[in-house]
């Protein structure tokens, strides 16, 4: 098993949970810089849409199929955005965890001149609130 992602703090706790998963900080465009050949590629938690463009979704999608064994699988899971803008959906559910006191909140932003969407996040947990922001 292989897992890639830019943030160095993941790859680290994922080393440190388990040492037999070969994990690597490396852009998912550069995914055929890894020189395998998987059975599955599996992209999920709505990743495919912090690519900048067509272009770098085009180079993603071609860099997967490189990197596929032959009858291998790509499982992407996105978030439906036509439907978020055409129904102007301004948030999801909060998601709530009382045993812990979490929780979790998720709005978006439609930002036409910039034809992206600002996802803000809130997480509250054991006192604190932490706010970030991500154009998608």
């Amino acid at each position: 098993m292989t897992a890639i992602d830019l943030d160095e703090a993941m790859i680290s706790q994922l080393k440190a949970t388990d040492g037999e998963i070969d994990a690597r900080v490396l852009n998912m465009l550069d995914i055929d810089k890894l020189n395998k050949k998987f059975d599955l590629i599996f992209c999920i938690g709505n990743s495919m849409v912090h690519l900048n463009d067509n272009e770098e979704i085009l180079r993603f999608l071609e860099n997967c199929k490189k990197s596929l064994k032959v009858g291998g699988y790509l499982l992407l899971q996105i978030v439906n955005y036509d439907r978020i803008l055409v129904k102007n959906i301004k948030s999801l559910p909060v998601i709530e965890n009382k045993e812990i006191g979490l929780t979790f909140e998720r709005y978006y932003e439609y930002l036409p001149e910039k034809h992206k969407i600002d996802f803000k996040t809130i997480l509250k947990v054991d006192g604190l609130n932490l706010e970030n922001h991500v154009l998608l």
